[in-house]
């Protein structure tokens, strides 16, 4: 689950700290964040949250980005 938080972990943090999995699900917010009730249902779903950088990506960019971190993280 992408975030703009702060205090959320890199994506690389995030990557790395887990076994390596066949497959990944991405959740990307809406312009303006994900409101106090999204994260939690996110995170009473599984979802962990991960930061692409100090910048703020438009969601297009923001898709492309991951995507590409995910697929790095889990090709053999």
């Amino acid at each position: 689950m992408l975030s703009e938080r702060a205090d959320a972990p890199s994506m690389r943090q995030v990557l790395a700290g887990d076994a390596v999995r066949a497959q990944a699900m991405l959740a990307i917010g809406p312009e303006g964040g994900w409101t106090d009730a999204e994260f939690a249902g996110a995170h009473a779903g599984g979802f962990r949250e991960a930061s692409l950088g100090k910048l703020i990506l438009r969601t297009e960019t923001a898709v492309v980005t991951a995507l590409a971190s995910i697929n790095y993280a889990l090709s053999e």
